[in-house]
C-alpha cells in the first residue's frame, strides 16, 4: 500500500510507482486493462441514450461496440505509458459491477496541469459514486503526478456533470463557443472549470502499488 500523501511531491513519481489500485469506501478502481474492454462496452451500450446525447464519440451504436472499445482501450494504455493520461476502471466493492469511469488526460507534467473526465452508467445516476471516484483520482493527480491545476468541461445543459464538478470544488473559468458536441453532431457551448491542488475534494482513498 502507498500511504496517502497530503502534500504534493517535489517531483512526480515515475510511472512504475503510480498506484495500480485505488480503494474508496464504495469503489475499487484499477488501471485500465485490455480485459476491461467487454465490461466497458457493455456499460456504454446500457447507457447508450445518455452517452449519445452528451459525447461526440458515441455517434453510432457501433462506436461503443466491443471492437471499437478494444481499439480505444489500446490507445488509452499507450497514453498512460507515455505519462499523458490515467484511466481508472471502477467497480462497486459490494457487487463487482462496473461503476463510474474516471480519467486524467492531456497531462503536461512539466507545467503540472491536466484535464479530467468521467462517465457513469446511467443506472447509477444520483448515487454519488462519480464524485467519490473522481475525488480519489484528483488526489492521485495532485499527490502522485504532481498536478497543480486541473481543468474539466461539460456541454451546455449537462446539469448532472455540473453538480459533480461543483461538489469536487471546481470553479467556473470560461465558456468555449461550440466547444462540445453530441453524438448526433450538434455543437454546444462548453463550460470549462478549473481546480487547484489546494481545492481538491477530501478523499478517503487508499493507494496500492
Amino acid at each position: 500500500m502507498i500511504d496517502f500523501m497530503a502534500e504534493q511531491p517535489s517531483s512526480p513519481l515515475s510511472l512504475a510507482q503510480i498506484p495500480r489500485r485505488i480503494v474508496t469506501p464504495r469503489l475499487d478502481i484499477t488501471l485500465l486493462r485490455l480485459e476491461d474492454a467487454p465490461d466497458i462496452s457493455r456499460g456504454l451500450q446500457e447507457s447508450w441514450p445518455e452517452m449519445h446525447h452528451w459525447v461526440a464519440w458515441a455517434d453510432t451504436p457501433e462506436s461503443i461496440g466491443l471492437p471499437k472499445q478494444h481499439e480505444a482501450v489500446s490507445r488509452n494504455i499507450l497514453q498512460f505509458n507515455k505519462g499523458e493520461a490515467y484511466f481508472g476502471v471502477s467497480r462497486l466493492r459490494t457487487t463487482g459491477e462496473l461503476g463510474p469511469q474516471v480519467t486524467l488526460y492531456n497531462m503536461d507534467l512539466d507545467n503540472q496541469c491536466g484535464e479530467c473526465g468521467y462517465w457513469n452508467p446511467t443506472k447509477l445516476t444520483g448515487s454519488g459514486l462519480t464524485t467519490e471516484g473522481m475525488a480519489a483520482v484528483l488526489k492521485l493527480g495532485t499527490s502522485c503526478y504532481g498536478l497543480k491545476e486541473i481543468f474539466a468541461r461539460h456541454g451546455a445543459g449537462n446539469t448532472a456533470s455540473q453538480r459533480v464538478l461543483n461538489k469536487l470544488g471546481f470553479v467556473f473559468d470560461h465558456v468555449v463557443k461550440d466547444g462540445s458536441q453530441r453524438g448526433s453532431g450538434e455543437h454546444l457551448d462548453a463550460y470549462v472549470y478549473r481546480l487547484t491542488a489546494s481545492q481538491t475534494f477530501p478523499s478517503d482513498a487508499l493507494f496500492y502499488s
